[in-house]
């Protein structure tokens, strides 16, 4: 909220953290390179870095727990990323747009991953789902054309709409999820 960015504790390269300093809330769009985010951190709140286009990795600490939607969306550069283990959901275009993302290690603890989460990713190439999982939302992977393969485990119950629409996947993974979950899916 504003009230919270108006009362918010900067870091030394102007990134926002809550008084409490439990939340990130916001990062400056000309951060470059790596960013270690601070201790104690337990939430990147909604598009926090969003449009951060020269971020390239982040380095995440142990106890995060949210991670929140479009918290990355539109870092052009972010080429990889360990989503923190404990952690149950991806939320709503979480990493929209990230062109360069081309690995995302998704732990076993995941069960849901939102609207759009990778929307345009068009670096991943394949994608390697906890068996826990159990929903995978609307255009979560849509627009990931180089996306090849990706297993869907039997714990996954729901797939939106276009969840898996304008990627490269090969037919055998084509044909499994048609079987499954139908066309609406592709």
């Amino acid at each position: 909220t504003n009230e919270d960015l108006a009362n918010a504790i900067e870091d030394e390269i102007g990134v926002k953290y809550s008084s409490d300093r439990k939340r990130l809330l916001k990062a400056p769009e000309e951060i470059a390179g790596n960013y270690i985010i601070k201790n104690g951190t337990q939430v990147i709140c909604n598009g926090a870095f969003a449009n951060c286009v020269n971020l390239t990795t982040l380095t995440i600490p142990n106890g995060l727990a949210i991670i929140g939607d479009a918290a990355f969306c539109m870092c052009d550069n972010l080429s990889s990323f360990s989503i923190p283990k404990g952690m149950t959901n991806i939320g709503n275009w979480t990493f929209l747009y990230c062109e360069r993302l081309s690995f995302v290690n998704i732990p076993d603890s995941i069960v849901s991953i939102g609207d759009g989460a990778f929307f345009g990713c068009s670096s991943l190439t394949s994608v390697k789902l906890p068996e826990c999982i159990m929903r995978i939302g609307d255009s979560a992977f849509c627009g990931c054309k180089n996306l090849s393969s990706v297993n869907i485990p039997d714990a996954v119950v729901s797939i939106g709409d276009y969840a898996f629409r304008n990627c490269q996947l090969d037919e055998k993974y084509k044909a499994q999820f048609k079987s499954r979950f139908g066309d609406k899916i592709l």
